[in-house]
């Protein structure tokens, strides 16, 4: 299993957001300044989006459960090659 994903944005300053690697197949993001978010969900799908061409049996689901907290995972719910939203 791949370690812990690095967050490698051009935004040096983003001490109020969070990327974790929950799991290969899943990521949590949390924070409060809007564009540093946006850029981090960018990132997390464009990560998610590579590892689902490794197996071609998912899509991405997108959630948010709360202002500046999101997860994005790979779901065999969502047709490979989608990004569905929910919440």
């Amino acid at each position: 299993m791949p370690g812990p994903a690095s967050w490698d944005l051009p935004s040096a300053a983003t001490p109020n957001t969070a990327v974790t690697e929950i799991s290969f197949e899943k990521m949590q993001i949390l924070g409060n300044d809007p564009a540093v978010l946006d850029q981090a969900l960018e990132w997390a799908c464009n990560e998610l989006q590579a590892r689902a061409l490794e197996t071609r049996n998912a899509g991405i689901l997108a959630t948010r459960h709360a202002p500046g907290h999101f997860t994005l995972e790979l779901s065999p719910d969502v047709p490979f090659g989608y990004t569905h939203e929910a919440g």
